[in-house]
C-alpha cells in the first residue's frame, strides 16, 4: 500500500509509545498520569466525572453528537507496565478484549477494580476518565463517549487535486543517520512561502501514528524564531513573543488518487529547538 502526502512536509517519522501508569482513585487524578501512547499534539483535556461502571469494556466513540469516530484510540492501563488499549473501527465501535497496539506485557483479563482511561484522535480535544469494572455492573452495559472536534477538523476532505509527481524535487538527503532524518519515511526540503507541496510516495503501516515533522533553521534571534514558528513553552513564554506567528499548515495523505486523511496544523504551541534548528511536530 503506497500512500502520498500531498501538503506542507518535511519528515514523517513513527511516534514511539513510551511510560507507564498505575491505578488511579477517581477521574481527576486520571488527569495528572501519564499514559503509553504519545498522543497527537493534544488540543485539550475533558475529564468525564462519571464513571463507566460494566462488566465489558467495549462501547461507542462518537463525535458532533453521534457521528461515528473511526481511528479514535482508546487505551486503559491495567498495571506497572501493563495496559490494554485498540482503535475504533468504520462504526466507531471499540472493545479492549482484543490486546493489541500497546508494545508491552499483557495481562490476559481485567480484574473488578477502577481503571483510568484516555481517548485521542488527531484534530480532536481528548478525553480522560475512569472505568469500573464490577460483576454488579447492568447487564449489557455500554461505554458511549462523543469527542469535541478542533477547529481545524473537517467533516470532508479539502475540494483540491493532487500535484503531479513531476513536481517533487530530487533531493539527496544529508547525514542520514542524524534526528529527524534518521527515523523518517519522507525527508524533503520545502519553501515557507504559502504554496502547495507534494512528497514521493511511502508505504505506510497498519495501526502506527505517523507525525508531520518541520524542521527550520534559524537564521534570526532565537526567540524571533520560535515566536514566528509557535516553538514556544506556552502563554508565559509567548508574552515575550513581538512577533506574530507566521507558520500555518494543512496537510492531506493520498490513496490512489483520492485523500484519505486530511488535518492541520494545530494552533497550540510547542516544538524543540537547539542552536541551529527548530522542530515542530
Amino acid at each position: 500500500m503506497k500512500r502520498t502526502l500531498g501538503s506542507v512536509l518535511l519528515a514523517v517519522a513513527f511516534v514511539f509509545p513510551f511510560s507507564c501508569v498505575l491505578h488511579a482513585q477517581d477521574a481527576d487524578a486520571c488527569k495528572s498520569k501519564t499514559y503509553y501512547h504519545q498522543e497527537p499534539k493534544a488540543l485539550s483535556v475533558e475529564v468525564i466525572s462519571t464513571p463507566f461502571v460494566v462488566r465489558h469494556i467495549r462501547g461507542t466513540i462518537t463525535y458532533n453528537g453521534g457521528k461515528p469516530l473511526e481511528t479514535a484510540y482508546i487505551e486503559m492501563p491495567t498495571g506497572t507496565r501493563t495496559g490494554i488499549a485498540n482503535q475504533t473501527g468504520p462504526s466507531g465501535n471499540f472493545t479492549l478484549s482484543s490486546l493489541q497496539v500497546v508494545p508491552l506485557p499483557w495481562s490476559t483479563g481485567v480484574r473488578a477494580g477502577n481503571y483510568c482511561f484516555r481517548v485521542t484522535r488527531a484534530d480532536f480535544h481528548s478525553v480522560i476518565g475512569m472505568i469500573v469494572v464490577s460483576r454488579n455492573a447492568t447487564k449489557g452495559a455500554t461505554i458511549a463517549i462523543d469527542l469535541k472536534a478542533g477547529e481545524g477538523y473537517r467533516d470532508a476532505p479539502p475540494d483540491e487535486q493532487l500535484l503531479p509527481a513531476s513536481s517533487v524535487v530530487p533531493f539527496q538527503i544529508p547525514n542520514p543517520k542524524q534526528f529527524p532524518q534518521k527515523y523518517a519515511d519522507v525527508y524533503m526540503p520545502i519553501s515557507l512561502a504559502a504554496g502547495r507541496v507534494r512528497t514521493l510516495e511511502f508505504s505506510v503501516a497498519k495501526r502506527q501514528w505517523y507525525a508531520i515533522v518541520l524542521q527550520v533553521e534559524m537564521p534570526l534571534p532565537a526567540l524571533r524564531m520560535r515566536c514566528m514558528t509557535g516553538a514556544t513553552l506556552g502563554p508565559p513564554d509567548a508574552e515575550h513573543c513581538e512577533d506574530e506567528r507566521v507558520l500555518r499548515a494543512d496537510w492531506t495523505v493520498w490513496e490512489d488518487g483520492h485523500i484519505v486523511r486530511w488535518g492541520s496544523i494545530p494552533d497550540a504551541d510547542g516544538g524543540a529547538w537547539d542552536a541551529k534548528n527548530i522542530i515542530i511536530q
